[in-house]
């Protein structure tokens, strides 16, 4: 088979992308080194009376045009998100957050910018105060814990765009993510696409016009343009297994991609005899609670609401989730117990005996992700400026880490950049 289009990575981005090429009637091929498509999104079915389980991508934030509207062309339902969100300080207690006057001094502090720095120096310079220390923790924690963001480095007008712009509906989808990504696999392959898992590609030698895109099993494919979706994580490391080499060199690309920050994750998952947190160990009703917050070290859990289900999530992010890196599954469900025990108010010992399932996806340490989802940093803009534009209308570069608006690190973030990229590689098909 001779394609039109290679595209590197069946991510959501690459999908996307390649669902519309094979559209418009170009032969395309879809590469991925995974023994699966999805990416980073990454639906199972575990043994807890069947729990269809996310290892990844888990919800959509907000009423997305894209995602969604991808959604109800497939027929695939997905349900809002119920439930109240605490913060809890041990034993099912509430714990006071910073004040309402802080929140509107740090919302006057962010509109008065003209210009970017990172999150930790902006706090320094407008909340150094110890009044404030409340505030700094509690905004440090959001940015790394949702966004798994390095606060020393994140940039505080992107933060600005996202959470002052962002939708507060929040969806589920029916049968998980996955579901989403094989309505798209089905209709390139119904198109004439091919999709080949299990194909790292190490090597792509490229000139003006043309591109041959060789495999680790030592395959090469031809095309006319190829699009590289590789998660900005792994191109950071060109030196890694991973990542391809380009021939001849695209130095200004590494440099482009290092410029994208990109987060950590760890995100636990358990499921007990029974939903135990929906009663505290004060006594307190949390059977409405679908997210609680805490101080701990695995900080942030969510429920399966509006479903009942057995099932918690735990949530480390940012640079704490560095500090896991090397750690196997059973120390990281240790430090999460540990948590669960210190919030609700019940012993280790209990959790442990009354724990059916545990599952750990260490996003930071997958191979072919090197992290969670990206984040902006004081020289994104740029970079993704520069990663948007085709070199020698040859290669395209996509995926989420490449979205230049608030929805960064999204699915529709991802859905967005691929189908960019396709129209970029749709003119002047013949060649």
């Amino acid at each position: 088979m001779q394609p039109d289009r290679i595209i590197i990575g069946a991510g959501i981005s690459g999908l996307a992308a390649a669902r519309q090429l094979a559209e418009s009637g170009l032969q395309v091929l879809v590469l991925e080194a995974r023994d699966r498509i999805g990416g980073r999104i990454n639906t199972i079915v575990s043994g807890v009376a069947g729990q269809v389980i996310e290892l990844g991508a888990e919800f959509i934030h907000g009423n997305l045009p894209v995602t969604i509207g991808l959604l109800q062309e497939a027929g695939i339902p997905f349900e809002k998100i119920t439930g109240t969100r605490i913060h809890l300080n041990g034993n099912g207690s509430s714990a006071e957050e910073e004040g309402p006057g802080d929140w509107v001094e740090f919302e006057k502090a962010i509109n008065g910018l003209t210009a970017d720095i990172p999150l930790s120096e902006f706090l320094q310079t407008y909340f150094s105060d110890r009044r404030y220390a409340g505030l700094r923790n509690a905004i440090e924690r959001f940015a790394s814990g949702y966004d798994t963001a390095d606060p020393r480095k994140v940039s505080i007008l992107a933060l600005k765009d996202e959470w002052f712009g962002e939708d507060e509906d929040q969806y589920r989808i029916d049968g998980g993510y996955v579901r989403l990504a094989d309505f798209l696999a089905g209709k390139i392959r119904r198109l004439g696409g091919t999709i080949l898992t299990g194909r790292t590609v190490k090597e792509i030698r490229w000139r003006s016009g043309e591109a041959v895109v060789v495999t680790g099993d030592g395959d090469s494919y031809r095309a006319a343009k190829v699009l590289v979706t590789i998660p900005a994580g792994v191109m950071q490391r060109p030196e890694t297994a991973e990542a391809p080499v380009f021939s001849p060199p695209l130095p200004d690309i590494t440099k482009a991609y290092r410029h994208i920050g990109v987060g950590q994750v760890v995100k636990v998952l358990l499921g007990f005899t029974g939903p135990f947190w929906e009663r505290a160990g004060n006594g307190a009703d949390l059977s409405n609670v679908a997210m609680f917050f805490s101080e701990e070290k695995v900080p942030t859990w969510w429920t399966q609401l509006p479903a009942r289900s057995n099932l918690l999530t735990g949530w480390l992010g940012g640079p704490p989730a560095g500090e896991y890196a090397a750690s196997p599954d059973d120390t990281i469900v240790a430090h999460a117990l540990q948590s669960l025990s210190a919030i609700f108010g019940v012993e280790v010992a209990w959790l442990r005996q009354n724990l059916v399932y545990s599952r750990v996806a260490n996003w930071s340490e997958e191979p072919f992700s090197r992290g969670s989802y990206a984040y902006a940093t004081v020289d994104t803009h740029h970079a993704r400026t520069m990663l948007s534009e085709p070199v020698a209308e040859t290669l395209y570069f996509a995926g989420e880490a490449l979205y230049d608006g608030p929805l960064m690190g999204t699915v529709e973030a991802a859905l967005n950049s691929g189908l960019k990229a396709a129209g970029l590689m749709t003119y002047n098909s013949n060649t």
